[in-house]
């Protein structure tokens, strides 16, 4: 089996990370930091194909690796939406899954705690009801009982009254106030496009003598 032997070992450019490995054939070969280091090349060592493959392997792997963790940097994703955008990257689907595999075992992704911070973020920021809220992760794709776990525990930090309320007062309606009919429907209105059951939004308008 031919060899190829390593004749010089330059850092890139654009990315001095990253090392090129240039054969005596005059071929090259960009690899990360990481494989560099973990594999040791040295100028003068001869590589078969077989060894050569495996750098190969462990490079491919590296990419996938450092690109979902660039894609963590930016902020938290579910399992799914970063498996979607690796592939979306066009890496190969049994790395990705590889890659998935090693960032729940670091403790890097984890979907109950996206959930909660997701769930935290949009009620926080939107004001929502559950059923809005539910809307809000379906595009991540996570389990639904997962979902209903960091509902039920955003809902407890921001109680649905506390919200509702937060929003009539907005409105610049106050306890007791006596409301027309098209004033009454718009702010029902309102709250319903805000995702909460009328069951809330009922006790919430009694308890606040604004009669439905």
């Amino acid at each position: 089996m031919p060899k190829r032997k390593i004749v010089e070992i330059k850092p890139q450019v654009r990315n001095p990370q990253r090392k090129t490995l240039v054969f005596d054939d005059g071929s090259v070969f960009g690899i990360s930091e990481d494989v560099f280091i973990s594999h040791k090349f040295s100028i003068g060592e001869e590589i078969d194909e077989d060894s050569y493959n495996e750098i190969f392997v462990a490079e491919s792997k590296s990419k996938v690796f450092n690109s979902a963790l660039r894609l963590l940097g930016y902020r938290m994703r579910s399992c799914n939406e970063l498996r979607r955008r690796l592939l979306e990257k066009q890496y190969p689907e049994n790395l990705v899954d590889e890659t998935i595999d090693r960032l729940l075992d670091m403790g890097y992704l984890n979907d109950l705690e996206f959930a909660k911070a997701f769930a935290n973020d949009k009620v926080n920021s939107k004001k929502i009801g559950s059923i809005a809220l539910r809307k809000e992760f379906v595009p991540y794709h996570v389990e639904s009982e997962i979902v209903e776990q960091a509902i039920h525990a955003v809902y407890e930090k921001y109680p649905v009254a506390s919200l509702i309320e937060r929003l009539i007062a907005k409105k610049k309606i106050k306890s007791g106030m006596e409301l027309d009919q098209k004033t009454k429907k718009r702010l029902i209105d309102l709250l319903n496009r805000k995702g909460f059951v009328w069951n809330d939004i009922s006790k919430v308008l009694n308890d606040l003598n604004i009669k439905i």
